[in-house]
C-alpha cells in the first residue's frame, strides 16, 4: 500500500474524467479480479464477463488495517433507462496467495465464451526476432527529458546512435532494438499525426538501414488516438487550421456534460500538448490511425507502439449520441479499437 499511494500509481477514483489511470478494463488492467489473502484464507472478487464490458478496477487504502477492493462497472446507457447486468459478479475464498486466486480466474476464463488469443509460440504472424528476445534501448533524439527543452540531441541526427547500440549488441551479444522517443515530425507527444519524422526521412531511412545491416532492429513509440491542437513542447506546431476546416469536433469525444473530453493523460497546460481525446468509431479516426501506421510500415521500421496513451490499446468513454455508439461506456469500444488495429481492415 506505500506503493500504492506514492505519487505517480496513486489511486484515482474509475470516474470521468480519468477514469483513473491504470485501473480501466480491458486496457492497462487485463483481468477482471482482485484478491485479497493472508496467511489465514483469501477473498477471490471477480467479474466473470464474457462480454468484456468496460469497467473499473481497483484497490486504495480506507484505514490503516483496511483496503478497499473497488468495482465500478461501467454501464452503457448510464442514466438513460433501465439497465439489467448482463454477467455475474463472483464472490468466493480460498487457501494460498495470488496464484491460487489466478487459477480461479483461469478456470472460468478457459471455460468460458471469450475467444483466447493464440499462444505466442504458435502465433504464425509474429516475426521471427521476437522469439529471439532482443534488448530493447529507448530514448530520445530531442530533448533528455518529457518536457521543457526539444532540442535535438547528440542521438540526432538519426545514424549518431548506430555506434551505441552497435556497442551494446556486442556487449549483450544480442540482438538490439532501438525504440526512439520525440521521433515524431508533428512534435514529441502530439498524437495523431507522427510521419515522416523529425528532420524528414532521408536520416531516419538511412538509420533503419544501419540498424538492419547489424542485425538490429527499428521500433517507434507513438502516442495514440489524441487529438493536438498545439503542442507546448514545440510550440511551433498546431493543428487548429485543420480543426477548423474539417469540423473536427464533430470526431472528438464528448463529457458528460457535453463538452469535449480529454482523459488528461498528457494533455493540458502544463502536460505536453493542449487538445481533445477522439472517439474511434468516428471513420475519421480509422482513416488517420491507418494512414500513419501505413507509411510507417513502408520505411521498413520493425515496430510501431502507436497506442501507448490509449493504455494498451483500449479508449475512454464518449458520451456523444452522434457517433452512432452508445452513450457512455459500453462494448462499442471495444469493437471500435478492435476494428481499427484489425489485419484486415482498410478504410479507403
Amino acid at each position: 500500500m506505500r506503493i500504492r499511494e506514492e505519487a505517480w500509481g496513486k489511486f484515482r477514483p474509475i470516474e470521468y474524467p480519468t477514469l483513473g489511470f491504470g485501473g480501466l478494463y480491458p486496457s492497462s488492467t487485463q483481468m477482471q479480479y482482485m484478491a485479497y489473502y493472508n496467511a489465514s484464507g483469501g477473498l477471490y472478487l471477480a467479474a466473470h464477463d464474457e462480454q468484456c464490458n468496460p469497467k473499473g478496477i481497483e484497490f486504495h487504502k480506507v484505514s490503516e488495517n483496511g483496503i478497499k477492493m473497488d468495482f465500478r462497472l461501467l454501464v452503457p446507457g448510464l442514466g438513460k433507462g433501465v439497465y439489467k447486468m448482463p454477467y455475474d459478479m463472483v464472490m468466493g475464498v480460498f487457501d494460498g496467495d495470488w496464484y491460487d486466486a489466478s487459477a480461479i480466474y483461469r478456470d472460468w476464463r478457459e471455460s468460458s465464451k471469450i475467444v483466447l488469443p493464440v499462444k505466442i509460440k504458435e502465433n504464425k504472424e509474429l516475426p521471427a526476432w521476437y522469439f529471439e528476445s532482443p534488448v530493447v534501448i529507448t530514448y530520445p533524439v530531442r530533448g533528455h527529458v518529457d518536457l521543457g527543452d526539444m532540442t535535438p540531441n547528440e542521438l540526432y541526427p538519426y545514424t549518431n546512435g548506430l555506434k551505441f547500440i552497435d556497442k551494446y549488441s556486442k556487449a549483450f551479444d544480442s540482438k538490439i532494438m532501438a525504440l526512439l522517443m520525440h521521433w515524431e515530425g508533428s512534435a514529441p507527444w502530439a498524437p495523431p499525426y507522427v510521419w515522416p519524422p523529425y528532420g524528414g526521412e532521408k536520416n531516419y531511412l538511412s538509420f533503419v538501414k544501419g540498424l538492419h545491416d547489424k542485425g538490429n532492429l527499428a521500433g517507434l513509440y507513438a502516442s495514440g488516438i489524441g487529438y493536438t491542437l498545439r503542442s507546448n513542447t514545440d510550440t511551433t506546431y498546431n493543428k487548429y487550421k485543420e480543426y477548423d476546416e474539417k469540423h473536427l469536433d464533430k470526431v472528438m469525444k464528448v463529457a458528460p456534460d457535453g463538452s469535449l473530453a480529454t482523459n488528461g493523460v498528457c494533455a493540458g497546460p502544463k502536460a505536453q500538448r493542449i487538445g481533445y481525446d477522439m472517439c474511434p468509431a468516428n471513420s475519421f479516426v480509422k482513416e488517420v490511425v491507418v494512414d500513419q501506421i501505413t507509411k510507417i510500415v513502408k520505411s521498413k521500421t520493425d515496430y510501431i507502439q502507436y497506442f501507448d496513451q490509449n493504455l494498451g490499446g483500449g479508449c475512454y468513454a464518449c458520451y456523444g449520441t452522434e457517433h452512432g455508439h452508445g452513450y457512455g461506456s459500453g462494448p462499442w469500444q471495444n469493437e471500435a479499437m478492435h476494428t481499427i488495429s484489425s489485419k484486415d481492415f482498410n478504410p479507403f
